[in-house]
């Protein structure tokens, strides 16, 4: 299961932008690296610190509550298969992901170089209030500064 699982989390994601494409049902934010996720600490503990979505722990730290769960992650180990892996450490080229939800839900994702984008095709609707976790479409690039921009 932990295997499917990192499968599917490197499908999705950009090594050169050090982030998730989404879409998400629930996050905290959208640049793990400028908040601590659990996806960023528990690839901090397999990435050298410049190849991590991690921030830097220089307060204040956006939802630092959540390393918490490095004594965890540091006993259990976290154990990503060797394909896996490829994919967080080095951008393996651009690609287009699609994984069902549901036999409703369908997530989408564009991966590039120095952009990406997910979306997620569903006939319904989930609270969007300003307070919401849900983000069914993402946009991500870097900035001429070398951030990420992202909405």
């Amino acid at each position: 299961m932990e295997a499917g699982l990192w499968r599917n989390l490197a499908a999705f994601y950009d090594a050169n932008l050090k982030n998730l494409s989404g879409p998400f049902d629930r996050s905290y934010g959208m640049d793990m690296q400028d908040y601590v996720s659990l996806v960023g600490l528990a690839l901090r503990t397999v990435l050298a610190p410049r190849l991590a979505p991690f921030p830097a722990l220089d307060p204040p730290v956006n939802h630092v509550g959540d390393l918490w769960l490095a004594p965890q992650l540091a006993i259990l180990g976290v154990h990503i298969p060797a394909d896996a892996m490829r994919s967080f450490r080095t951008f393996t080229g651009q690609r287009l992901v699609r994984q069902p939800i549901t036999d409703q839900r369908m997530a989408t994702a564009w991966i590039g170089e120095n952009a990406m984008w997910g979306g997620e095709k569903t006939g319904r609707t989930a609270g969007v209030a300003g307070h919401s976790q849900f983000h069914p479409a993402t946009v991500h690039w870097r900035m001429p500064g070398g951030k990420i921009g992202w909405i």
